[in-house]
């Protein structure tokens, strides 16, 4: 009775005990059209009565088709296996067992099927359209619509500032990380939900938020678009040096690609001004388009003339501002022949030339400018030498004294020419000749243009000069020969006046000598 009495009151009090009840917690699966989700619960006591059912909701519901479970008696498991697993799958599953009338129920059991995020990214701070330099903020809120908010993963968040004009593929801006870092006037806070732009772009018309569960596999892109008032400004230009060979004969082409101010007007305009500085229609046959919704635009046109030339702008202007793009249409060929030759000074033994510097007719190679002073008697060169300029250099004069074996009454050549690395100018050739007198005599020679093969020339030849020569020996003779004569002259009188003196002194003499006599 003693021993009896104790095993009674054990077995009450264990009747009357809870049973412990353990799952195997969260899984985590991708869908799967051949895979099977299975959970487990471990029992710690024998029992006769269970049932599994799907607690999503907060209320316990039968399981679909396709679901079912057993009871391990061995290892006191209760096992609910799932084929073909799939988003709607997800949610709470509880295990229900009945020992004699007590219940008791475990719901801790959670099944998650990636796949099924949903999101929303709003502008929760700033206006639109906005302006440049307008601070903005954004906001993104992912979640798994598969579970309730107790059991939802955590959402990592990370951004991307798209490009503005082809925003799938073109990225212009940062790549955000949800720490809160700064970077170029962007932060991300809360988080990572929360992005701030401290000063609005053009560029930041896009804004892409990316939210991605923890431990899955499972990305949700958001887009959002933002208008942003700016300045007209240029995407893409071609060429991008700015600057086109052009042959006449062939097509020339400028492409603009270009953003404006989303809610206001944009005026466009092309303008020509020559290599001269002097602004003229465009080519007659220009051709302007505009594609890609008044977002890019074109001039072409044949070159037909060497006028063409020069600097092609494009206008852009807005409520907002203006902005140009420039192109050079550059000529790839020798260079110009140099002009305004000219022979300044010529003595018995120096000849003084000047020139002018005109286009280099490229912009990779720059031009040399070469002089050459030959015998004309002989044909041996005297002299020769030359100087490189720099490729914007036009119309700039520059000279050069030939001072070296250089002898007096003889007749010289000069010779002048521009080179580069795509072929020499004409050749400009003045022909003079040396002065046979110290004093240096100033001339003025015209110029010819011939070429180079040619070699022909205008300017002073030896007649000229022997006429010249002349006349002045017969002037200087004259002027010679006037003061001889007014020697001669001035000598005659000086002698007659000492020859009058001297009869005067004489006469006076004899009187005072015959005035001594009488008395």
């Amino acid at each position: 009775m003693k021993i009896i009495f104790p095993l009674l009151i054990f077995f009450v009090a264990r009747s009357a005990m809870s049973i412990r009840i353990t799952s195997n917690g969260l899984k985590r699966l991708s869908p799967c059209s051949h895979c099977q989700c299975s959970f487990s619960w471990k029992i710690d006591e024998p029992i006769s009565n269970y049932k599994v059912f799907n607690h999503t909701t907060g209320i316990s519901t039968a399981l679909r088709e396709q679901a079912f479970t057993n009871y391990d008696n061995t290892h006191r498991e209760v096992t609910l296996t799932l084929s073909f697993c799939q988003i709607w799958d997800s949610g709470n599953y509880s295990l229900e067992i009945t020992q004699g009338s007590s219940t008791f129920t475990d719901s801790t059991a959670c099944l998650f099927i990636y796949g099924n995020l949903q999101g929303s990214l709003i502008l929760s701070s700033g206006q639109e359209p906005a302006t440049e330099g307008d601070t903005l903020e954004f906001t993104c809120d992912v979640a798994s619509s598969s579970l309730p908010a107790a059991y939802r993963p955590i959402i990592y968040y990370s951004w991307e500032i798209l490009g503005d004009w082809q925003p799938e593929t073109t990225f212009s801006g940062p790549f955000l990380n949800p720490h809160g870092n700064i970077i170029s006037g962007y932060i991300v806070k809360n988080n990572g939900r929360t992005l701030v732009i401290s000063s609005a772009q053009p560029h930041d018309q896009y804004i892409r938020c990316r939210g991605r569960e923890d431990g899955g596999r499972d990305v949700i892109y958001i887009s959002h678009s933002v208008k942003i008032g700016h300045t007209p400004y240029m995407i893409f230009i071609s060429p991008r040096s700015k600057k086109v060979n052009a042959e006449v004969g062939k097509l020339v082409k400028l492409v603009v690609i270009w953003m404006s101010h989303p809610e206001a007007s944009t005026n466009t305009s092309w303008e020509f001004v020559n290599r001269s500085g002097v602004s003229q229609n465009l080519p007659p046959d220009s051709l302007i388009s505009t594609e890609y919704s008044y977002t890019m635009t074109s001039l072409q046109f044949n070159f037909t003339s060497h006028e063409y030339y020069g600097n092609y702008s494009f206008k852009l202007i807005n409520a907002v501002g203006s902005t140009t793009f420039s192109a050079q249409v550059l000529p790839q060929g020798p260079p110009e022949t140099p002009s305004n030759v000219l022979i300044t000074n010529v003595t018995h033994n120096t000849i003084d030339i000047h020139w002018n510097v005109m286009w280099s007719n490229s912009f990779e190679h720059q031009q040399t400018v070469f002089w050459r002073l030959i015998h004309v008697e002989n044909g041996t060169t005297v002299e020769y030498s030359n100087m490189s300029y720099a490729l914007d250099i036009y119309n700039t004069t520059y000279s050069h004294r030939f001072k070296y074996n250089i002898q007096p009454k003889t007749d010289y050549k000069v010779s002048v020419w521009s080179q580069n690395k795509l072929g020499s100018s004409d050749v400009v050739e003045l022909q003079l000749r040396t002065r046979d007198q110290p004093e240096p005599i100033a001339t003025t020679i015209s110029t010819k243009v011939a070429e180079q093969s040619k070699g022909k020339a205008e300017g002073l030849n030896s007649n000229d000069c022997e006429k010249n020569s002349l006349l002045i020996a017969v002037i200087a003779l004259s002027i010679l020969m006037g003061i001889i004569s007014l020697t001669c002259l001035t000598a005659y009188l000086v002698r007659r006046f000492r020859t009058k003196r001297q009869q005067l002194s004489s006469d006076n003499y004899v009187r005072m000598t015959m005035n001594g006599v009488n008395g």
